[in-house]
């Protein structure tokens, strides 16, 4: 319980601590903020502008736009699992027999180790488009199933219409907050100024 309220803290102060409220991924005893960054190419880089180079370097939580070489980076936000090994690894998902997506083998994986900073790395080479999972296991193994966060992304492809709505949804917040407050305000001064 002490985790969920500490995540919903989280997405409502997300803006003063740097934190993407979407990118927040929690489970029943854990929460992590998830970030992923397509690193160009040498040569890529350049070729590029700098403001290219800073649009190419963008966090990304539930679709990296492009295939290669990708950066996963998870920051712990309890502060009890920055005492236990924690570690990484990511799995492409696949159609089995009955069209539901399963995990298939691992791709890259890191080592448990304690992460007393609260951040861990996993960089994976991606040649293929397609649908991942990263896993985040909290121990040395999965004892019990919260003990992984599961984290669905798209690498590759173009975000399916549910992802990009999921991602507005912060600005759609942000923006009926904006208007109710500007109402209220707009509500006050007519009935200070007017009665």
């Amino acid at each position: 319980m002490r985790t969920l309220s500490t995540a919903i803290a989280l997405l409502f102060a997300g803006q003063l601590l740097a934190i993407e409220p979407r990118c927040v991924r929690v489970n029943d005893l854990y929460a992590v903020n998830f970030t992923a960054y397509h690193v160009p190419s040498r040569e890529a880089l350049q070729k590029m502008s700098p403001a290219e180079r800073k649009a190419a370097m963008q966090p990304h939580c539930q679709s990296v736009p492009q295939t290669g070489k990708i950066y996963f980076g998870v920051d712990l936000l309890d502060r009890d699992a920055r005492q236990m090994p924690v570690w990484m690894r990511l799995v492409r998902l696949q159609e089995n027999e009955e069209g539901e997506l399963v995990e298939g083998p691992v791709i890259a994986r890191s080592e448990p180790q304690i992460h007393p900073q609260g951040s861990l790395q996993l960089a994976a080479q991606i040649d293929e488009p397609g649908r991942y999972l990263v896993i985040v296991t909290f121990g040395k193994e999965a004892t019990i199933p919260e003990d992984e966060l599961k984290i669905p992304i798209t690498i590759g492809q173009s975000a399916s219409w549910e992802d990009k709505f999921l991602s507005s949804l912060p600005w759609l917040f942000g923006g009926i907050v904006l208007l109710s407050l500007a109402g209220a305000v707009g509500a006050w001064w007519r009935r200070r100024h007017f009665s």
